[in-house]
Parts: structure tokens; sequence; C-alpha cells
């Protein structure tokens, strides 16, 4: 088949539309991508089975910011809709899958255009989201509580003939706003074992110095991710274990307070903040770690979202202290693969860090963990439930 994706988020790069580009071009279909452009990208790019289309109004220097306007990937855009649809009748496409909620009603419209049934990733619950991120650019348009991007959801599924959600907890939530059970299928952002087997051997062998314990977390530092409570779990997890350190690799928001509250509470030794590192380096930090963590606030964005990280140490074998959000809580106890705290707690998540470095017993936490995903939580399993939703019309 040939297979549209539209996107309104400039490409590349995303580990999520990697894989399922990926795996639709194995499973023999042709993928074309409408996504945003960007100055230096060309308006279309080839590569073998994958087609990029670009969108993008390019107008002269002076004009630059209404170019900028007229790019913005709206539903109403009347350029995205024109050249979305030429691109894609162009293509002769036999599905069109929209990734995230931006764009999802443009998507169902230009199905219903075309005469081909239109797909949902729903990588995350977007009203939460935006509410979560606490954005002023967003709060004109959410009502307090998400109301209005909830109803352009609702408005936006009536379209859909089947939807991709990251967990369990997202299924629930749409069958509650009255989405068929049966046309929602649950596509986690696991790992790809070929990848983490190959990273797993690539950093077998290394260890930080002796004694150190490296305690890790990777992800963005904004308020809603809880990365607050690791630097003040610090001033009790460091006196019992004076040679561990908080690693902390992403940015953010928050990074520049933090480092300040670190150093205000006198463990800036102890924490260390990376910054942005590239992807590629991201395994070489989960292979030097002790256990690693989550500590995201509870919320209805975090209640029904799975970040991919916890796949990514569970790959590595090693421990995970999460907060207590549905899903995290639900994996971690599944697969006995490490503890859970209670959102917003430093004094408890300080408590569980201590209790699983001295607990004889957790690496093979770790074990079990990294057996679940070699088991269950693997992207080969998702991609096998993905193409099978495509086959729902």
């Amino acid at each position: 088949m040939k297979i549209g994706i539209l996107w309104h988020v400039v490409y590349p790069w995303d580990i999520r539309m990697e894989k399922i580009i990926k795996v639709l071009i194995n499973d023999g279909h042709e993928v074309h991508l409408v996504c945003k452009g960007r100055e230096g990208l060309p308006e279309f790019e080839e590569h073998d089975r994958l087609k990029i289309y670009r969108v993008r109004v390019a107008l002269p220097p002076a004009l630059r910011a209404l170019s900028a306007a007229l790019s913005v990937p709206l539903p109403i855009n009347p350029f995205w809709y024109a050249r979305a649809k030429r691109f894609f009748h162009e293509a002769q496409i036999d599905r069109l899958i929209v990734r995230d909620l931006p764009l999802a009603l443009l998507a169902g419209v230009l199905g219903k255009r075309l005469g081909v049934p239109a797909f949902f990733d729903m990588a995350e619950n977007y009203p939460a989201a935006l509410v979560a991120y606490n954005k002023s650019i967003y709060k004109p348009f959410l009502f307090g509580n998400g109301w209005l991007p909830k109803q352009y959801e609702r408005l936006s599924l009536r379209n859909m003939a089947h939807v991709f959600v990251v967990a369990e907890e997202q299924a629930e939530r749409l069958v509650r706003i009255g989405f068929d059970r049966r046309r929602i299928s649950v596509v986690m952002n696991t790992p790809d074992m070929d990848y983490y087997l190959d990273c797993v051997k690539q950093y077998r062998g290394e260890s930080t110095p002796s004694g150190v314990q490296n305690l890790l977390y990777i992800g963005k530092v904004d308020a809603h991710r809880g990365v607050d409570l690791l630097v003040k779990a610090m001033t009790t997890i460091g006196q019992r274990f004076p040679m561990a350190r908080m690693i902390i690799v992403g940015d953010g928001t928050q990074k520049n307070r933090l480092e300040r509250l670190a150093a205000e509470l006198g463990v800036a030794d102890r924490v260390v903040f990376t910054g942005w590192v590239s992807f590629n380096h991201v395994p070489g930090y989960v292979a030097a770690s002790t256990l690693c963590l989550i500590p995201h606030l509870k919320s209805e964005h975090t209640e029904t979202t799975v970040p991919n990280k916890i796949f990514d140490y569970m790959a590595f074998g090693k421990p995970v202290v999460a907060s207590d959000c549905a899903p995290l809580a639900r994996i971690i106890r599944d697969a006995n693969c490490g503890k859970v705290f209670r959102s917003g707690d430093a004094t408890d998540l300080s408590e569980k860090v201590m209790d699983l470095l001295a607990d004889p017993q957790r690496e093979l936490m770790g074990e079990s963990g990294r057996r679940a995903v070699a088991a269950q939580y693997h992207w080969q399993k998702d991609a096998a439930t993905l193409l099978a939703g495509l086959k729902h019309v």
C-alpha cells in the first residue's frame, strides 16, 4: 500500500516517527510524509520508499514574518490543506495516518475528500499535555482545563477509522468519551530490540568508578517533570550514600533554576546537569547508571502517557524508581523491576532510592525488567499491532 502521513512538525527527527516509517517500509509499503518545512530543507526529498513533502510558504525576506504565519500547521490553514491534498492525491495513497492532535481534523477531512481511511497516532494526551506545559501562549485556548482542545479532539475522532495510543490508560480515556474500544490499538513507545541489543553489546563492560552510584534521569527539565524532586532528594541520599551522584541528562525551562537550587541545598557537587545530548549518546549514560528515575508529577497527562525512557532503562537491565503515575506504576509492578514513590514527595523518593541502593536484590530487579522488555515491551510486538490496526477500515 501507499501510506500517507501528516505531521505538524519538521522532519527529521523523532524516534517514534522513525520507527513507524521503518516498519511500514520494511513491510513493503511506500510512505508519503507531509510535514512542516523549514528554511534550508528542500520542499521535496525522496529516499527509496520514503517521500517527504514539506509545507512552507516562502515569501521575500522582507515578508519573513508573514511567511512564518502562513506556514503555521493549523487545520484551518488553506495552504496546508491545499498542499497536503495535492501531494496525497498525486501519490494515490491508500491510508492516511496523522501524528498527534494539531492536524487531526484536517486529516479527517482529507481522508473523506480523498476517499481513504484516516488513522490517528495519538502519541500523547494532547489536551492534557497543553495544560501540563503551562505555557502562556496556550492559555487563551485552554479555558482552564483544556476544554477547547478536548472538544476539538472529540470532533477529530469522528472521522477516524482507527486510533493508536501509547498506554492502556489512554485507551480507557477514549472509551469514556465515547470512542469504540474495538477501533483502538495500544502501540507503545517501546524500544527496537535489535538496536538495544547492539547498544548493550557496545557498552558491555563499562563501569563507573569503584563505589560510585549513578542515579540517572533522562528527559526534559521542565516543571511538570518533577525534576526538582531529584535535586531535593539528594540532600538525604547523599548523607547515607556519599558516593551517589544524580546525573540529569537533558535541557529545559527549569535547568538554570535547578542548578541554583542544588547550590542552595549544598548538593551542587552531587548533581550533574549535562544539558542536551545527542540521542546516540544516551545509551552510554544508561549503561553507566546504577539505577534510573522518572519523577513525573501526576496529572491527566502523565496518567495516560508512557514515556519511552522507562523501556530504555529496562532494556539495559537497570532498576527503575518512578512516581505513581498509573502507567508507570503498572509497568514497574507487573515487571517487578523497581520501586514506586508518591508523586511530588521528595522524602518518599529519597527513601525508595536508598532502599533500592541498599537492596542486594537490586540487580535481579533490573534483570526482571530486561526480561519483560524481551518478552513483552519491545517494538517488534508493537509494530505488529500497528500493521494489524491499519487493516481496520
